[in-house]
């Protein structure tokens, strides 16, 4: 089966699907819900598209507290560059707490809502081309770029420090957790 033929893609606003209600089995909603101004809305939105007995899929990282490289990259930033720049690492870990997720979704009108930790390894052999290379996939990258070679080498420096009880033979090996969460319409 051709899966094109089975997945249509669509864009719109979260909080006016463009879509008919009652219509999708699934929706998915992938490390997306936390960065959303109007939450309960988008909930809505999704349970509303949802036929009866519909699932939502989605998922949300864990608070900083259960993936320290992303708590260390913040500390380091606020530290040496900007209160802004840390609050855009934090940003992604808003949602953090499964009792908040919890509330979100029975309160969007959600029914039987299942939450399961899910954790991986994050790895890499060198902290020194690792961390550059994810600073520059972030939202700080262009003030990063614009720092001087010193408080970017502090930055590591500090990164290494905090993160130095996740090193191996191998390099870093640090874990980040996640919140995937099933439910019903």
């Amino acid at each position: 089966m051709n899966p094109a033929k089975i997945i249509e893609w669509r864009e719109g606003n979260a909080t006016a699907l463009p879509l008919p209600d009652s219509t999708y089995a699934v929706v998915l909603c992938e490390q997306g819900l936390q960065f959303l101004p109007d939450k309960p809305g988008a909930l809505w939105e999704m349970r509303r598209v949802l036929v009866p007995a519909g699932r939502l899929v989605l998922s949300v990282w864990r608070g900083l507290p259960h993936c320290p490289w992303q708590r260390a990259v913040a500390e380091a930033l606020e530290r040496h560059v900007s209160t802004e720049a840390a609050a855009n690492i934090r940003a992604p870990f808003a949602l953090g707490d499964a009792a908040e997720v919890r509330a979100l979704l029975t309160g969007a009108g959600f029914r039987t809502v299942h939450i399961r930790i899910e954790s991986q390894m994050i790895r890499h052999a060198s902290l020194e081309a690792f961390v550059p290379g994810y600073l520059s996939a972030t939202p700080v990258a262009g003030v990063v770029a614009t720092l001087k070679e010193a408080t970017r080498e502090a930055i590591l420096q500090e990164v290494e420090t905090l993160l130095h009880v996740y090193m191996d033979d191998d390099g870093l090996a640090v874990p980040i957790e996640a919140h995937i969460v099933v439910t019903e319409k």
